[in-house]
């Protein structure tokens, strides 16, 4: 049975992954997304709850869960030059949109880049319990928040 990543982690109580699973599931997903860019497409709606998860057949071994990439809605051709944005493929106003690119956001220009932006966007969601952005206005306009990126050695 396949659940979405944030349903698997409301479950199991925690707000973020550990950074094994946060690995292998990156790793999947990364993955997932090349195979989208290869073939020529765009996923333009990246983000956890369209990370469907199978968890282990053995309990307590998160780390060998299948992760796979749903949510291929909003899916577009990738072009050599941006064209005008189709209303029909653009992610919905809601929650989405904090992962979405500053390119994306203000010129509602899709790529490949725009998809690795929003990988990383979930990546930090995931790692952190918690959004790099506040709004899209601070996406779209703001430098990279900086503050988050501290350097901390392991213990």
């Amino acid at each position: 049975m396949h659940d979405n990543l944030g349903n698997y982690l409301g479950a199991h109580r925690v707000p973020y992954l550990s950074e094994t699973e946060l690995r292998h599931g990156a790793l999947q997903i990364a993955t997932a997304l090349k195979s989208i860019h290869e073939v020529g497409f765009s996923h333009n709606d990246v983000q956890p709850r369209h990370f469907l998860i199978r968890p282990p057949k053995k309990m307590g071994s998160p780390v060998h869960c299948n992760v796979k990439l749903a949510g291929l809605s909003y899916a577009t051709l990738l072009t050599s030059s941006p064209s005008e944005p189709d209303p029909k493929h653009v992610a919905p106003q809601d929650h989405s949109a904090l992962f979405k690119s500053p390119e994306l956001i203000a010129k509602g220009e899709t790529s490949a880049a725009a998809d690795v932006w929003a990988l990383g966007v979930s990546m930090f969601y995931l790692a952190c319990g918690k959004m790099p952005f506040k709004n899209t206005l601070e996406v779209a306009v703001s430098p990279v928040p900086w503050h988050f990126f501290k350097y901390r050695p392991s213990s």
